[in-house]
């Protein structure tokens, strides 16, 4: 099952602080929200185990995350993925970074492909558990800027 997502949120932060928190492992282990146990493996590579949990699917996902393609403080890939629970994903997010009056516009685009027992729930439970983790991760990221 493949599912795409999109969207965009205002930071008051610059862009390059945005970004270098963006493109920082040991940052975004911190951030990254149900993490069990992490380690950064190199300057581009997190490996961690995160706790995930939907409907009668539960357990924890082994996940390897990918951050590469960084441009000059406006964009970012992050490319992952993970298995655990009899279900796998693989994941790949694009991020832009644009100077906003304010102080920076992110914007991203992600897809998300799952296979194995996760798949059989149907689209719109896997969706909204989706859209709400990314809601989480985001929340987690504008909180870690001391945003309100």
């Amino acid at each position: 099952m493949t599912m795409k997502f999109n969207g965009s949120f205002a930071v008051t932060t610059q862009r390059h602080v945005a970004f270098e928190r963006m493109s920082d492992p040991e940052f975004l282990i911190t951030i990254i929200p149900d993490v069990v146990e992490a380690a950064k493996i190199d300057q581009h590579t997190i490996h961690a185990v995160i706790k995930a949990g939907l409907s009668f699917i539960k357990g924890k996902f082994r996940t390897s995350i990918i951050l590469k393609n960084e441009v000059d403080d406006t964009a970012l890939t992050v490319k992952g993925s993970g298995n655990g629970s009899g279900s796998s994903m693989d994941f790949l997010v694009n991020i832009s970074l644009a100077d906003d009056v304010s102080g920076t516009l992110v914007n991203w685009d992600a897809e998300i492909n799952i296979s194995g027992s996760a798949a059989t729930l149907g689209q719109r439970m896997i969706d909204k558990a989706a859209r709400n983790y990314v809601d989480r991760l985001i929340e987690s990221f504008r909180k870690s800027l001391g945003e309100p």
